[in-house]
Formats: structure tokens, C-alpha cells, sequence
């Protein structure tokens, strides 16, 4: 029994483990599940990386385990016929007809993130020189040897005036690295030493603006993946924008992109746990950020923290439009398509032959959750019970739901504008059998 998500992007198949008596036990491999068939036979079913298979075990039957028909034995012990290499099968592609309700689309352009800064060197003037002296030894004696050592001298003087620079913005620099690493709050001395290194004349504009913008990146980062068990991070943060003079443009940029990140890593698995939900309240006030600079972020926790709460038992209930029986409790209704995988047409290449498949719609009407069977409201009524069910596998970038059923070799596919959310449901209701 399972629940399996399926995103097509970063990482693979999500899958909370179910368990029902007698039809299956979870394996170590995610994905991978061993369940016995209604007529008996033993299968197996799994998959990694959004591929997913089902393949019956042998015992069974009169084919072996290679696909062709038992030959029997013979009397001494061989086999009746030599084994046959199977031919290589068709190589199957998947193409979007464009009939499920999250069909894939073209994704938005993202604001730029903050890039991580770049520490500038001065010039070193090579060139110049290069063209001083080449220019001095066309000149008449003795000005060869006076441009040369003119422009040895230049040279001397820029390298000195240059490592000085350098050393200045490499002291400014361990000074802001110390703070950020401290635990403890600055002190007077520390934020003297800040100060009177920040006010340097050999301290270049660049490299000040290098060693602050990277300090404050760095604490952000701390801020979003360690708020929530280190609150001192975020009085280290108050004290850099205190000490140091950051464009607000950036500051607020870097606040989001921050936030941002670790929100993805909370809700990049759909499943949002208290405790995560809890440090991303946290970071999000620490940084200050607002609901309409968060709309979509706080609206995808909004969605987990309900998916959450179905996954606990806590089931929504409806008031059906369609007429259900007495013990049925409806828990969703909305739109929904029954599709069928079909090839849609095949073709042959570099002596390889190809199938090419997708979904077409079969029926189409109102779909109902309800605690006895999942059905499809059309001209007529299609049902699947609940008690048939063994795996549900979600793929929310087309919102498609898919049902693994007991004694079906076929698996069922439903599309819905919901589909996390009817997936949670079925699996819930499963669960529960």
C-alpha cells in the first residue's frame, strides 16, 4: 500500500509508507513494494526517479519467467527446446496531449537571485609599462635607462600602494567574519575595531562593499537554515545592518532570496512537517518580510498544512450535488476526467522501433471522494472502491492521480484541478481500511 508523489523536476518520487494486512510490505527501496494479486499471484511494484513498474513474480501460470510458454521437462533432465533471446522490445516515449488539468507549461522567468559577490582587484598597470619602456628605447641615450628606471620605480610604488589595499580589505574582512561567527554579543572594542576599519583610506570602495555584502549573505543563509534553533543568529544580523552601509535594493533582495531558499527545501518534498512550518514562521518574521512579498509561499503552506491534516485522518466533508447513500460520507467533489493511455502513433529509427503514448480522455464529468469508492459523475456513474485500492501515485505537475487497483493489471488514471489533495484523500480513506 502506498502513496506516491511524482514531481518532474528536482527530486524523485515521494512516497508516504501505508500499510494494510495481507497486501503488501514496504521495501528499503523508495518506491518498492511486494503485494499479492485478488487471483493470488505475487507482484512487484516500484520505481525511483518518477518511473514506475509493476511486474507480476513467477510460480504461477503456464509461462516461465521469461514470458514464453512452459515446455516442460524432459526425462533427462533438459529442456525440450533451446532458449530463445527475446527481441528487443519498442523504446516507449510519453508525449503531453494536453488533457490533464495541470498540463505542463512554460514556467514563469524568476527574479534574478542575489548572486554571491565578487571580490575585484585593482589594475597592475602591466601594459603601461610595457609601452614606457618600449617607447623610452626609441629614444637617443641616456633615456633608455632613465625611462626604465622611471617606470621601475612607478612600478614599485603601485605594487606597494596596491598591497596595502588588499591587506586593508583583508583586515575589514576578518573583522566581519569574526562577528558573524561569534556567539556571543559585540562588544564596545569589537565595534571600534569595525568602525575605524571601515573608515581606512587605503580601504577601497569594492572590497568594503565585497566583505559586507558577503558577511551579510552569509548570515541570512544562517538565519533560514538555523533560525529556529539558534536565535542569537538573528541579533547578528541586526548588529551587520547596524555596522555596515548596504544598498537597501540589495538588503531586501538578499532578505527574500534567503527565505526563499529554505522555503524550497522545506516544501520541495509536499510533505510540510509542524516543526518546519514553525522555523519558516520564524524566519519570516526575523527577516521582516510581509504576506504580499510571500503570497504564493504562504499559499503553498497553506495547501500542505491542509494536506497534512488529511494525511493525520483529519478528512474534509461535503455536501454532494450528486445523490450518494445513506453510509456515504462525501470528502471531495470537483471536476474530473477518466483517461486512457493509448499509443499515439509509432515509428521506426536506426533500426530501433518506437511507441509513442499519451493520455487520452475517456469520460469526463464530476468527481466524488467519498468514504466507500472514488467515481466519476458522467452520463452515467464509473466507481472504484476503496477496498480495491492498493497504491495512489500523484503527479501534481499535470494533476493527475493514479490508481493502482487489486486484480487490475491496468492502472487507473484520473485527472483533477486538485489532485494533491483527492490523492491524500484516497490514500487516507485506503489507510484507514
Amino acid at each position: 500500500m502506498g502513496f506516491y508523489l511524482r514531481k518532474s523536476f528536482r527530486a524523485g518520487p515521494i512516497r508516504f509508507n501505508l500499510s494494510k494486512s495481507g497486501v503488501g510490505a514496504s521495501f528499503g527501496v523508495t518506491g518498492a513494494r511486494l503485494g499479492v494479486s485478488s487471483a493470488g499471484r505475487a507482484y512487484v511494484h516500484g520505481g525511483r526517479g518518477g518511473l514506475y513498474y509493476r511486474k507480476s513474480l513467477g510460480g504461477g501460470g503456464g509461462r516461465s519467467a521469461g514470458g514464453g510458454r512452459s515446455t516442460g521437462g524432459r526425462p533427462d533432465g533438459g529442456l525440450a527446446g533451446a532458449a530463445r533471446p527475446a527481441a528487443p522490445g519498442p523504446i516507449e516515449l510519453t508525449e503531453d496531449t494536453g488533457v490533464t488539468y495541470g498540463a505542463f507549461k512554460e514556467q514563469e522567468q524568476a527574479p534574478d537571485a542575489i548572486a554571491a559577490p565578487v571580490r575585484t582587484s585593482p589594475p597592475t598597470y602591466g601594459w603601461p609599462a610595457l609601452g614606457a619602456v618600449a617607447a623610452g628605447l626609441l629614444l637617443p641615450p641616456p633615456y633608455p635607462a632613465v625611462v626604465a628606471a622611471a617606470v621601475f620605480a612607478a612600478l614599485v610604488a603601485l605594487g606597494a600602494r596596491r598591497g596595502k589595499r588588499r591587506a586593508a580589505g583583508d583586515a575589514y574582512g576578518r573583522l566581519l567574519d569574526a562577528r558573524v561567527a561569534a556567539a556571543d554579543p559585540i562588544t564596545d572594542d569589537e565595534r571600534s575595531a569595525i568602525v575605524a576599519a571601515r573608515r581606512d583610506p587605503r580601504l577601497t570602495p569594492d572590497d568594503a562593499r565585497y566583505f559586507e555584502e558577503r558577511a551579510y549573505l552569509g548570515l541570512l543563509e544562517a538565519v533560514a537554515s538555523n533560525g529556529a534553533t539558534d536565535p542569537q543568529t538573528f541579533e547578528r544580523l541586526a548588529e551587520i545592518e547596524t555596522l555596515v552601509r548596504l544598498d537597501p535594493e540589495f538588503r531586501q533582495r538578499a532578505r527574500l532570496d534567503a527565505y526563499s531558499r529554505a522555503h524550497v527545501e522545506a516544501v520541495s518534498d509536499h510533505d510540510l512537517t509542524e516543526a518546519e512550518e514553525q522555523a519558516l514562521d520564524r524566519a519570516r518574521a526575523a527577516l521582516g518580510l510581509t504576506g504580499e512579498e510571500l503570497a504564493d509561499e504562504l499559499a503553498l503552506i497553506g495547501q500542505l498544512r491542509e494536506l497534512r491534516a488529511i494525511r493525520g485522518g483529519d478528512l474534509p466533508v461535503v455536501e454532494a450535488a450528486a445523490r450518494l447513500s445513506s453510509r456515504e460520507v462525501c470528502h471531495l467533489e470537483g471536476e474530473g476526467r477518466l483517461l486512457h493511455r493509448r499509443v499515439l502513433r509509432s515509428f521506426s529509427r536506426d533500426g530501433r522501433r518506437y511507441k509513442v503514448r499519451g493520455y487520452v480522455v475517456d469520460k469526463e464529468g464530476t468527481l466524488l471522494v467519498t468514504s466507500r469508492r472514488v467515481a466519476l459523475v458522467h452520463q452515467g456513474v464509473t466507481s472504484f472502491p476503496i477496498s480495491k485500492i492498493l497504491d495512489v501515485e500523484v503527479d501534481p505537475d499535470r494533476q493527475l492521480v493514479v490508481l493502482t487497483r487489486d486484480g487490475v493489471a491496468t492502472p487507473t488514471c484520473l485527472t483533477t484541478p486538485d489532485a494533491l489533495r483527492a490523492g491524500a484523500i484516497v490514500a487516507t480513506l485506503t489507510e484507514d481500511r
